[in-house]
């Protein structure tokens, strides 16, 4: 079709020519190709089967041949051709019959660019190119252009292409003229081009994690491969504004966020990679922020350090005593900001996917990824497999990955080309200056036949090389090696397989790793409110005497008036979820879960669980566990999504990887064993929300049952849209009273006193 053509022609403007002197610039028979044609023996006079490189066809032939310039320039050489009359002699080959190197399996572009010189051509006694190779299995197919030299006296430059796949590792081209015409079966031959059709551009990436927290130090490498170099752009975005750069290395990347990474070719063609996670480091989990009545004792709580803890409070607060506590007791008089310090010693392995896990991502390259096996037993090949004899019979189906001996690992084809310095395995990973890091692998053999040669290099300077024994199925160490950045910000580790025998050279990688050890000065801060409790907080009550005793009845009885409930309450048996909101636009939601029990919780006991559209398990990533702990008359905020936060809401945790929820889902507050807690939202998968869109909020009713296990939408008031005012606080009194300070019950009338 026209549009596979012009593809395959635009190729060619990106590809590398695999010919040489395919516009005869640098000279005739000798130079990059052969003939079986003879140069002129006249000036000015040719014979059928003759050639010359001209800059005009008329030199060779003043009676017949017009005159005419070449395709490249306009002032350059072609190759003009008296045709033969036999149709098996090369017009034009490769020279001395030799081949070209090509990648079996690859699909390759031919073309040639003809036109007529003669001043007698018809179409009936024009040229008939036919084009020959080996090293495939099929000929090679006419994409574009005619066989049939074009007629006129000269004609216009025609372009003329094939196509064909690779089976072998090297090619044969050479062209013949099937017209046999002594008349008119004159043409001239320029700018030959052989070129691979570029493979379609993939992207891979590796990652660091935040290394400490707060420090929001993540970074992402792009790999981008095949295509049409070179690459234009990458990008990066979290949803906030796009990154671009040329290098496709980002830096200084907050965690907790979900990234899309990006490559854009010179053809135009833009792949891309989606949720990408940037874990946060784990630091110090605090108590939650509380508020008191003066005079309250409140403990604090912290863990997550390693060395001790350190607390300071602002303003000073003389009850904080224990201040290398991890449950300090404290009974501030005003408000106070209490901070925590810790240092904690960590050890990093910044390689991403060294274990082939997560299967063909993570790495750089220049061996070709086939999947699932390696039908045709290319060299220069790899794949991630469990099983290598699935991927090349000649592997040993005995060999197991090393890290738990069911898993992936890295099976290579070993290359024979290049003197050993094709790229086997590439990551570049950010480093600290003047860092000392250790970087092992672990090989094998497949097969016992001339053993890979593994060497590695830093930077550019080769730090080892690992020699397989020929033992299959043994697994080889290269040492630890201790690697000091010294100024280098960044580590550039590569692996090449220095032995380029055809025979034998398969082998697997697994476990690469390049680690280091790193302090991280971590703080926390809680704030304790304090009042007075002299407002609604804590209210005195108001109480009437309604009976006197008397000698008939000689009992009283006493009724509070104030404050009262608002409805028949009850303390929660349990944490519940107070407050969902949903955004109309990007994955943004909220879930507050409210403790109204009389007494801290511990969070590390619960977990929060997403189901979409009604389906019988949580979805991909929305089953996630709470931490800290949660102070009574206190909530706790969940963000869910990859969008930014709205309406001032800091939430206390946040799930970038679950997309979150919208019409016709549910959230389920369990126990950390899975026993369900408090429920909102439908389970049947059907819609339910206002006109049955996103962009919502659902507030607990005060007077509802809670914690309950069944949706009930009278539990419930809906705003729409959505109304993030009261996210982060929830007032439920729950009042229960006392005659004599120590027995309560929740009816405000005593009677019998």
């Amino acid at each position: 079709s026209l549009i596979l053509i012009t593809t395959l022609i635009s190729f060619q403007g990106f590809s590398q020519n695999l010919l040489v002197n395919g516009n005869f610039e640098s000279g005739g028979s000798g130079i990059g190709f052969q003939t079986n044609y003879f140069l002129p023996g006249t000036v000015g006079t040719s014979a059928q089967r003759e050639y010359n490189i001209l800059t005009d066809p008329f030199i060779m032939n003043t009676s017949n041949f017009v005159h005419a310039t070449d395709h490249t320039t306009g002032t350059g050489k072609m190759m003009v051709v008296d045709g033969s009359s036999s149709s098996g002699d090369k017009v034009w080959e490769l020279l001395n019959g030799s081949s070209i190197g090509v990648v079996s399996g690859r699909t390759y572009i031919f073309s040639y660019w003809i036109r007529s010189i003669s001043a007698t051509n018809t179409l009936a006694n024009s040229a008939i190119i036919a084009v020959n190779t080996n090293g495939t299995t099929s000929p090679p197919v006419l994409t574009s252009g005619s066989a049939t030299c074009p007629t006129g006296s000269p004609s216009a430059w025609t372009q003329v292409t094939y196509t064909w796949t690779a089976t072998t590792s090297n090619v044969q081209i050479w062209i013949t003229d099937n017209q046999t015409s002594a008349v008119g079966n004159d043409f001239a031959l320029d700018d030959f081009s052989l070129v691979a059709v570029p493979l379609p551009l993939t992207l891979s990436y590796s990652l660091t994690n935040e290394t400490c927290a707060n420090y929001n130090d993540g970074t992402i490498r792009a790999y981008a491969n095949n295509g049409v170099t070179p690459y234009v752009n990458y990008s990066l975005t979290n949803g906030g504004p796009i990154i671009n750069n040329t290098t496709g290395f980002f830096s200084g990347l907050v965690p907790g966020s979900s990234y899309n990474l990006s490559v854009t070719d010179s053809a135009g063609t833009t792949v891309s990679q989606t949720n990408i996670y940037i874990a946060p480091a784990p630091g110090l989990t605090t108590s939650s922020d509380l508020t008191i009545c003066l005079g309250t004792p409140t403990t604090l709580s912290v863990s997550g350090g390693s060395s001790g803890y350190t607390w300071t409070a602002s303003p000073a607060d003389p009850s904080l005593t224990a201040t290398t506590s991890a449950t300090p007791t404290v009974s501030p008089t005003v408000t106070t900001l209490y901070t925590v310090s810790s240092t904690k010693t960590t050890v990093l392995d910044l390689i991403t996917n060294g274990n082939f896990s997560n299967g063909n991502i993570g790495f750089d390259s220049d061996y070709t990824y086939y999947t699932p096996n390696n039908p045709t037993f290319v060299q220069k090949a790899y794949g991630i497999v469990v099983n290598p004899n699935t991927w090349e019979p000649g592997f040993s189906a005995a060999c197991v990955d090393h890290t738990t001996g069911t898993g992936q690992m890295m099976v290579i084809d070993g290359s024979t080309t290049n003197a050993g310095n094709d790229l086997l395995w590439g990551q570049t990973i950010p480093v600290s200056a003047a860092q000392n890091y250790t970087f092992s692998f672990w090989a094998q053999s497949l097969n016992n036949a001339s053993p890979a040669s593994i060497r590695v290099a830093i930077n550019g300077v080769t730090v080892g090389t690992l020699n397989l024994t020929a033992t299959v199925c043994s697994w080889n160490q290269f040492p630890p090696f201790v690697w000091n950045s010294g100024a280098s910000t960044s580590a550039q580790i590569q692996l090449f397989d220095t032995n380029t025998s055809a025979g034998g050279n398969d082998f697997a990688l697994d476990d690469i790793t390049f680690t280091t050890s790193i302090d991280c000065n971590m703080s926390a801060s809680v704030q304790i409110d304090v009042n007075a409790c002299t407002s609604t907080i804590c209210p005195t009550p108001i109480v009437n005497v309604t009976q006197q005793p008397t000698c008939t009845i000689p009992t009283g009885t006493i009724v509070f008036t104030s404050p009262l409930n608002s409805c028949p309450l009850t303390v929660p048996t349990d944490l519940f979820i107070s407050e969902v909101t949903d955004e109309s636009s990007g994955a943004l939601s909220y879930i507050e879960i409210y403790n109204g029990t009389g007494s801290p919780k511990n969070l590390a006991n619960y977990k929060l669980k997403i189901y979409n559209n009604g389906n019988p398990g949580p979805s991909l990533n929305c089953d996630f566990p709470l931490s800290g702990t949660l102070n009574n008359n206190d909530v706790y905020v969940v963000s869910v999504g990859t969008a930014v936060n709205q309406g001032g809401v800091v939430p206390d945790l946040v799930v970038a990887i679950c997309p979150g929820f919208n019409t016709n889902d549910n959230v389920r507050l369990t126990t950390s064993t899975d026993v369900e807690v408090d429920l909102w939202g439908r389970t049947d998968g059907v819609d339910f929300t206002p006109l049955n869109q996103p962009g919502y909020t659902y507030r607990r009713n005060v007077c509802s049952i809670h914690p309950r296990l069944t949706w009930t939408p009278a539990d419930w008031t809906v705003i729409d849209p959505q109304d993030y005012t009261n996210v982060g606080s929830y007032q439920m009194d729950v009042y229960e009273y006392s005659v004599d300070g120590t027995t309560y019950q929740s009816s405000p009338t005593f009677t019998g006193l």
